[in-house]
Formats: C-alpha cells, structure tokens, sequence
C-alpha cells in the first residue's frame, strides 16, 4: 500500500476542523433564537397581563396568551435537543441515533398539539403516524439505544 499524502491528510484535517467551527456556530445561533424567543415570549406575556390583569372574582377567558407560552416551553424542548445534537456532533463527530429519534418524537408532537391549524388533516396524520412510529422504535429500541451513548452525556 502507498503512504497517503501528508497535504492530503492536513487538508482534511483542516476541512474537518472548519465542519465542527460551522456546527459550532449553527449550535451558537440556535441558543441565539432561543433567548431571542423567551424574552420575545415573555414580554408578549407581561404586557397582555398589563392590559388585561386577571380578576379573581371573574378569572379570565381568553387563554391565548398561555397556549403561546405553552408552544414556546415545547419549542425549547425541541431546540434543546436539537442544540445537545449538534454540540455531540460538533465534539465526537458522530450523532446520536437516540437524540434524533427523542427530536423526530417530540417535533411531530408539538405540531399536532400547538400548531395544527397550520397543516391539512392529512399532513397532521402523517405528523402523528410518524411520532407514534418513532415512539414504538424508540421504545422497543431503548435499552440497546441507551448502550450506544457515550458514557461522558
């Protein structure tokens, strides 16, 4: 066998450290649009407070402000994952197949719960065909899907 060329092997060592710089940054933004997204949240929230306090003798009909906040504590569980996913990656250059089943769970999920008048009856059932698919991989799956991780999570 011949011996593989040195400034091959240094540009790809190159390349490769540029890949884990740019999921890096795609991780850094991602945190960005999280904060952005829990401050923009909680300002919507405070001031429709302001506007319409709560009476304790009446309470409150409209509950859009909570269904909002509710969207964004899933949304950030979602990100979360997605963040975990792309700093392993980032760090051992390998994704794990458990954090992208747990995302392809929860993502379809929040959709169909927080968000199902963006979609067609029929994109909402392949939404919950495709969590509940994943679910029961997941489940049958997960002890040997938990002895494939690393052992520093």
């Amino acid at each position: 066998m011949s011996k593989p060329n040195p400034i091959l092997i240094r540009l790809i060592g190159i390349l490769d450290k540029l890949v884990s710089i740019f999921v890096f940054l795609v991780a850094v933004l991602l945190v960005l649009f999280m904060v952005i997204r829990i401050v923009q949240a909680s300002y919507l929230f405070i001031e429709w407070l302001i506007v319409h306090p709560i009476s304790l003798e009446t309470g409150h009909d409209d509950q859009v402000p909570a269904y909002f906040m509710l969207h964004g504590i899933a949304l950030a569980v979602v990100f979360v994952k997605a963040y975990r996913l792309l700093i392993a990656y980032a760090t051992h250059h390998h994704v794990s197949i458990k954090y992208v089943i747990e995302i392809s769970i929860i993502a379809p999920a929040v959709e169909i719960v927080f968000n199902n008048n963006a979609y067609e009856p029929l994109m909402l059932v392949l939404l919950g065909v495709f969590g509940l698919a994943n679910l029961v991989l997941y489940l049958v799956y997960y002890q040997r899907l938990t002895g494939m991780e690393p052992s520093d999570e």
